[in-house]
């Protein structure tokens, strides 16, 4: 990319370090380049939990732009976050975009990673890569949900490359590595093996110190009904992975928003204390 190039399109990096005062969890430091932003903390739960949204003015990605988060939770630290609307892939035409998420949980410490969903557009080119380092008894509750074109304005996903990368680790030990790529008209998203149709995949995953989560968490959603949603869990080493798929972003991010409801009912957090931003 040239100099002129480079001047037309965002470079930002944010970085954040988390660290808990016994009472609650504090966010000791912010350091920004570019349009990423962070203005304030949160503290609505009795816990201390440190609620944080992350701001990205600009308010959508084109061609060129490049974008990394870095987040450092430390021991017995508690974080949540989240972001205050939708993050749009626009059409590009030859240079993609790069977004990268890059954060370290300490031992005991807690991060939950959920951003609102990502809305690709037709012809958007993108690499998405998260990368997640854990360390002794640390916990992750993680979503992400990409909505593929815009229905609403009969905009199909026709065409456009998007490469999505998550990499969790524990101590140095790889728990979950999965690369997915998606091409616009590809058969991922018409065949029975990938997308089936649907325009909106939802991933929720789980590590903690529990073990089982699957058949817990369906006996929690069992009386959960949304309509053209197909959701189901797996249990991996270590990690417990769910996914969803549908035609409307808001009810895919209900079924994910009840796993973690129940997520943190079971590891004793409160999960009516949902970010005050998801309501706007």
């Amino acid at each position: 990319m040239t100099a002129s190039e480079s001047a037309r399109h965002w470079l930002g990096r944010l970085v954040l370090e988390v660290e808990s005062t016994g009472e609650r969890s504090v966010l000791r430091k912010t350091s920004h380049t570019g349009p990423l932003r962070v203005q304030r903390a949160f503290y609505p739960e009795t816990d201390g939990t440190c609620h944080v949204y992350i701001l990205h003015p600009p308010g959508g990605v084109v061609g060129g732009d490049e974008l990394d988060v870095k987040i450092n939770v430390g021991a017995n630290a508690r974080c949540l976050v989240t972001t205050p609307g939708a993050a749009k892939l626009y059409r590009c035409d030859g240079v993609g975009s790069r977004l990268g998420n890059e954060m370290v949980v300490a031992d005991g410490a807690r991060l939950e990673w959920l951003p609102q969903e990502t809305i690709a557009f037709d012809g958007a080119i993108s690499h998405v890569k998260t990368v997640v380092e854990l360390h002794g008894r640390a916990q992750y509750l993680g979503w992400d949900i990409l909505c593929l074109g815009r229905p609403a304005a009969d905009e199909s996903f026709s065409r456009g490359r998007l490469v999505f990368q998550q990499l969790i680790t524990r101590d140095g030990h790889p728990l979950l590595a999965e690369r997915l790529l998606v091409n616009g008209s590809g058969d991922i998203l018409t065949q029975a093996w990938g997308l089936d149709g649907f325009n909106v995949l939802g991933t929720f995953l789980v590590v903690s110190d529990e073990v089982r989560w699957v058949d817990w968490i369906r006996q929690q959603l069992a009386q959960t009904v949304e309509r053209d949603v197909v959701w189901s869990g797996s249990e991996l080493d270590g990690i417990s992975v769910f996914r969803a798929i549908g035609r409307e972003a808001t009810a895919v991010r209900s079924v994910l928003q009840a796993i973690w409801d129940a997520c943190r009912r079971r590891l004793g957090s409160d999960g009516h204390h949902s970010p005050r931003i998801w309501k706007l």
